[in-house]
């Protein structure tokens, strides 16, 4: 295990000297990744530890003085035989008496494991080779999440309300887009060009405020309506 420090500065609201730091800790991301993201974020307010098993990061997640307020980022993408199991790993977070929120990181485009892993249950899915930024944005929602319970009741409105202005096409398209179908077959099942896919894509994530398909997908799926 390596561990580091790093900033997310709207994670120090509240927190005080006597209590550790959150902590984000990477589950088979490589060295380079961890660093390139602990390098965009300026002040040190949380603590992050790189884990190459998943049996190595679950011995430590109980030890005394490890932090409850952490969550944990998972490269799905890793090796082939030895690739991180997280579906099971959700599985177990769920069962925990604090459950720890889980971002996953699947390869750029790959629809169906961005689907199957929100409907686990993951906080978050992030396409790797994307900005930074928004893995630290991932992180830095999870890390709050773990105050709450679950999204609030305007948040959860907001959502009933953008689905139901949606039109039928839209509805559609994200029915379809949530059934892990790529864009090719998109194109074939609405009888349209895949140009067609990606123009109405586009608009209906600008409708809904969502700047990647892992966005829409999770933002679909919370709404409870797809």
């Amino acid at each position: 295990m390596t561990q580091a420090v790093f900033g997310l500065d709207a994670l120090v609201v509240d927190h005080n000297d006597s209590a550790p730091l959150p902590r984000v800790s990477f589950l088979r991301c490589s060295a380079e990744f961890v660093c390139t993201v602990a390098a965009i974020v300026p002040a040190e307010c949380a603590t992050t530890a790189a884990f190459d098993t998943e049996e190595e990061w679950l011995a430590d997640l109980d030890k005394p003085g490890v932090p409850t307020k952490q969550c944990v980022v998972v490269d799905t993408t890793s090796g082939t035989a030895d690739r991180v199991d997280a579906m099971s790993l959700l599985a177990h977070l769920s069962c925990r008496t604090v459950p720890l929120p889980l971002v996953a990181l699947v390869a750029t485009g790959d629809v169906r494991s961005a689907v199957k892993f929100m409907r686990a249950g993951a906080f978050d899915v992030i396409e790797l080779g994307g900005p930074e930024q928004e893995l630290v944005e991932a992180v830095r929602l999870a890390l709050e999440d773990r105050e709450v319970e679950g999204p609030s009741a305007g948040t959860a409105g907001k959502l009933s309300s953008g689905m139901f202005e949606l039109s039928d096409a839209e509805r559609q398209l994200l029915r379809l887009t949530v059934a892990g179908l790529v864009n090719k077959e998109i194109a074939y099942k609405m009888g349209v060009s895949l140009r067609t896919v990606n123009t109405r894509r586009s608009a209906l994530m600008k409708k809904l405020g969502v700047r990647t398909r892992a966005e829409l997908i999770r933002l679909a799926v919370q709404s409870g309506q797809f």
